[in-house]
């Protein structure tokens, strides 16, 4: 097997001086259920802080390559993105979004369609702070994941309520390929979706709370390929064929009959022997602009070694470098990070996370 390297890419714009220490100090309202619950009344306060915390998505793979695509991942407590957004009433007479200058270019946009959406009114000033944040372009999801936050804080902040197909799609910008990590930021869970011709946005066909106490390893190799972002992954998807029809059938299949039963079930090896060949099966789709099934040579090796140690449920997350494996218990993920190598990748473990994001909101009340 070739050498490995491990990396963690910086996290820009994280905002270091916010701490989660902050999180509890003071009282708040959960609000747990999916999507923006109502338009505020008029007698309510806007909030004047909004937090948002959730998880990250692990992309099982695509059905096809071409609209509306289709799939299946799952979300997962770490690494979480966590967002602040404080209100900020020194506008200077016109609508203002201040945040940390790396994150301008994401916030910006998302900021001008917010306030495109509000009536006439007041002008409307926020500040964004990135409290936390998984490495971008690794896999994860982190992109969908904070533009999802931001909207949503941004809108409660505005005192609007576009309903999560709204939010996703007009306001966050997501959800022109996948939908996974749009339902999994509103429901949490592992998530199928498919399209069934008339909704924008790829429904949910099937999901599904994992059993508490698996655990998923997370592994981050350094890779030599460029990672796969912004105009690079739409040249990649002009470059690919649509998936075969018989693949696709194969895929869905898997999904339906073996993955998504097993899943239901808690019955862990078939779940993991499924994901396995499904992600495998769907990475193939890509070969012609990745190299194989999975995107590098470094990535391949460190599946195929996971899977010569007998874990389960291996795979590349999304365009990867992430990598996943999954075991049925703390204990059973601990004994392959003690078998690891020393110039091994970092491993991480982590849980499923069965729920939505988490929404807390402050008012002056």
């Amino acid at each position: 097997m070739s050498r490995w390297n491990s990396s963690l890419p910086s996290r820009s714009g994280v905002d270091d001086r916010a701490s989660d220490d902050r999180e509890d100090t003071r009282p708040h309202a959960n609000a747990a259920g999916p999507g923006i619950d109502q338009e505020p009344s008029r007698s309510e306060s806007r909030p004047q802080e909004v937090r948002i915390r959730t998880g990250a998505r692990l992309h099982f793979g695509l059905l096809d390559t071409v609209p509306p695509f289709g799939g299946a991942g799952v979300m997962i407590e770490d690494p979480p993105t966590a967002v602040t957004v404080t209100a900020d009433d020194h506008t200077g007479g016109h609508d203002h979004v201040g945040c940390h200058g790396d994150l301008r270019p994401r916030v910006d946009p998302i900021a001008r369609r917010v306030a495109a959406r509000r009536p006439n009114g007041p002008p409307f000033g926020a500040r964004v702070h990135l409290i936390d944040g998984p490495p971008r372009h690794s896999g994860f999801g982190s992109g969908t994941q904070f533009s999802l936050a931001v909207a949503e804080a941004l809108c409660r902040i505005a005192a609007i309520a576009p309903d999560p197909s709204e939010l996703a799609i007009e306001l966050a910008d997501r959800g022109r390929r996948s939908a996974v990590g749009i339902h999994g930021y509103f429901v949490g869970g592992l998530i199928c979706e498919m399209p069934d011709g008339n909704d924008r946005l790829n429904p949910v066909h099937a999901r599904v709370e994992l059993p508490a106490d698996w655990r998923v390893a997370l592994f981050y190799p350094r890779c030599s390929r460029p990672r796969v972002s912004g105009q690079l992954e739409r040249d990649n998807f002009a470059a690919i064929e649509a998936a075969p029809a018989d693949r696709r059938d194969t895929l869905q299949r898997l999904l339906g009959r073996r993955l998504i039963p097993a899943a239901r079930e808690g019955v862990f090896d078939d779940f993991g022997d499924a994901v396995t060949e499904y992600n495998r099966l769907s990475g193939e789709l890509f070969a012609s602009v990745q190299g194989g099934p999975f995107n590098g040579r470094e990535v391949a090796d460190l599946v195929a070694w996971l899977i010569d140690r007998g874990a389960r449920g291996v795979g590349q997350s999304s365009w990867g470098p992430g990598v996943f494996a999954w075991f049925p218990s703390d204990e059973d993920a601990e004994r392959l990070r003690r078998s690891l190598p020393d110039h091994a990748p970092v491993m991480t473990v982590t849980r499923p996370r069965n729920r939505p994001r988490d929404l807390r909101l402050w008012t002056d009340a």
